[in-house]
């Protein structure tokens, strides 16, 4: 039995087809550094481009890459509730648990002034908006993607929110996402690079601690930014195309 990757990838082949296909990709490209969370648009001959990356060399290790191991296939074809689910009960509480971790770690060594202050300084701040982003989400967003899908499923009318067309909070959470990463990114690149001799050991522990979290980060935006949320937006469109259909019916029989 060949347990080859069930998708043929080529370099046009887009960086959120191939993790949607299975998130068993994701580990490959994590390890060469292409964040398909908020690039899920752009395939991945343009990533490697960008990247210094030999194209046909990265396209093969996909190809290549064993089914058996693969996990969570096909979600492109899960429902919104149970995309709100799964990110809630698996993907939020991930980052959540390594979240205190990181700012314990960034606390210690700014306090023992082993790292630039404003380095400490961006790495809570980052860990406090990350959390503040997940609530965002949690309680104001997931809320009304489900009022949205029992709307659907049950042909009721959907009380519109008070932000208007869901379009718009996810504008702004897609733009959190991106500059939540590019924090992140930087956190990294500079740990990389700090050549200390006196913090290699706390330096190196959370280098390790933010690639984990950065790869976790990037399943978590790409579950939002290439799936629930154009899912959630093309729903809320339907229920208001239906009702424009069903005005229009109307206003022609009178």
């Amino acid at each position: 039995m060949d347990n080859r990757s069930q998708i043929q990838i080529t370099e046009k082949t887009t960086l959120a087809e191939i993790v949607s296909a299975s998130i068993g990709y994701a580990e490959i490209l994590d390890r060469y550094d292409i964040d398909y969370g908020n690039n899920g648009k752009m395939n991945i001959g343009k990533a490697s481009s960008q990247l210094g990356l030999n194209c046909e060399t990265v396209v093969r290790e996909l190809n290549t890459k064993e089914v058996s191991d693969m996990v969570c296939q096909n979600i492109n074809e899960w429902e919104v509730v149970f995309l709100c689910d799964f990110i809630t009960t698996n993907l939020h509480v991930r980052i959540r648990r390594m979240l205190p971790s990181i700012h314990r770690l960034f606390s210690s060594m700014e306090k023992k002034k082993l790292l630039p202050r404003e380095i400490g300084k961006m790495a809570i701040e980052l860990t406090e908006d990350i959390q503040s982003h997940i609530q965002k989400e949690q309680r104001m967003l997931y809320p009304y993607i489900r009022q949205i899908a029992d709307a659907v499923s049950s042909r009721s009318e959907l009380h519109i929110a008070p932000f208007g067309l869901i379009s718009k909070p996810i504008k702004v959470l897609t733009r959190e996402h991106l500059q939540l990463s590019e924090i992140l990114n930087s956190l990294v690149s500079f740990l990389q690079g700090y050549k200390e001799n006196s913090v290699a050991k706390e330096s190196d522990e959370l280098i390790i601690l933010l690639i984990e979290f950065r790869s976790s980060f990037r399943l978590y935006t790409h579950f939002e930014n290439n799936i629930l949320f154009p899912k959630a937006i093309s729903l809320e469109r339907r229920i208001h195309k239906s009702k424009t259909n069903q005005l229009h019916k109307k206003s022609k029989s009178t």
